[in-house]
């Protein structure tokens, strides 16, 4: 076992200006002789970190010994241990959890619009018995970061009822209180991207958004009576970009304003197309007191409205929808 002797560091300092050249030219030996052996001690009682003897633990802090089996005289820190944030996080960076909710909103619409395909000329609240009833809409979200996030919508338009008038149809006529049907699939896969500044304990948050809505149109006409029987089919399949903006404003910890519009508006020479998406409704959060990474319950009421036209050289189609909803989410 090696000792150490420890010197101050005023007295190493005081030794070294005892070295000068009147000093050292003094002629006493014993003097000479004391005077080095006090500047090797002052030498090798610095602190050293040797591995082969004491094999401590190389950190800043103070070093205090430890019980090993394979030394005596071993370190270690008083500093406590550092822990990365995340064993994934290497590079120091932290990793956002992906986020998704889902939810189903009742839609209470009527329904109105044309449709001009094949020759047909309908109108539908004119020339129909379509009434207002509930309409299902299954939406969805992924937010892969705090600032992107990937939406996507379900709605189906499944109506029946009987024509009010004459009606010309893909060629024929049809009579009234033939049987009518319309049904409609509509699609739309969007983006949403944050364009509002970060601030801490902001209370709006806003969205530019882009995406696509795909329509898928089919409809039915009907008759039979003792003079006539007749069946016509005609579909329509249109695919719709869009741009929009999309606002969040926090009203409380329970409750959030939410407001969003999708528009497009395209005239070419033989097609147009219009489309107008906006939603407007108060989301209410149920378990509000729980954490921002569990499973959160919402609710929400307000209204929308939705307009979808698409023309093609003389075939063309319009939809159009408006009426209070009501919807829960599931965030997770």
């Amino acid at each position: 076992m090696i000792t150490f002797f420890l010197i101050p560091t005023d007295k190493i300092m005081a030794l070294r200006v005892l070295t000068g050249e009147s000093i050292l030219k003094h002629r006493d030996l014993p003097s000479k002789f004391l005077i080095f052996f006090l500047l090797f001690h002052c030498c090798i009682s610095i602190p050293m970190v040797v591995a082969e003897e004491s094999h401590e633990i190389v950190q800043s802090g103070i070093l205090v010994p430890v019980e090993d089996d394979s030394s005596d005289n071993n370190f270690k820190s008083e500093f406590p241990e550092l822990k990365t944030r995340s064993q994934s996080d290497a590079d120091g960076t932290v990793k956002e959890k992906i986020r998704a909710s889902v939810s189903l909103n009742t839609f209470y619409s009527d329904i109105a619009g044309n449709i001009n395909l094949n020759g047909s000329n309908i109108s539908l609240d004119r020339d129909t018995e379509l009434s207002r009833k509930i309409r299902l809409a299954y939406q969805g979200e992924v937010a892969f970061s705090k600032n992107f996030k990937f939406q996507f919508e379900y709605l189906k338009i499944d109506e029946s009822c009987t024509t009010r008038s004459i009606i010309n149809f893909d060629n024929s006529t049809y009579s009234q209180n033939s049987d009518f049907e319309l049904v409609t699939d509509l699609y739309d896969f969007g983006l949403a991207a944050k364009v509002s500044p970060e601030e801490q304990n902001s209370s709006f948050t806003l969205h530019l958004l882009g995406g696509v809505k795909i329509q898928r149109l089919d409809q039915k006409m009907e008759e039979n009576t003792s003079k006539i029987s007749q069946v016509s089919r005609l579909d329509q399949n249109s695919s719709l970009p869009y741009v929009g903006l999309l606002g969040d404003f926090k009203l409380s910890k329970a409750l959030t304003l939410h407001s969003s519009l999708k528009y497009l508006a395209l005239n070419k020479k033989d097609s147009t197309t219009r489309l107008s998406d906006l939603r407007a409704f108060l989301i209410h959060r149920l378990n509000s007191d729980a954490p921002e990474n569990e499973l959160h319950w919402n609710i929400s009421f307000g209204y929308r409205y939705l307009l979808v036209h698409s023309k093609a050289n003389d075939n063309s189609s319009e939809l159009a929808l408006a009426g209070p909803t009501l919807g829960i989410e599931a965030s997770f």
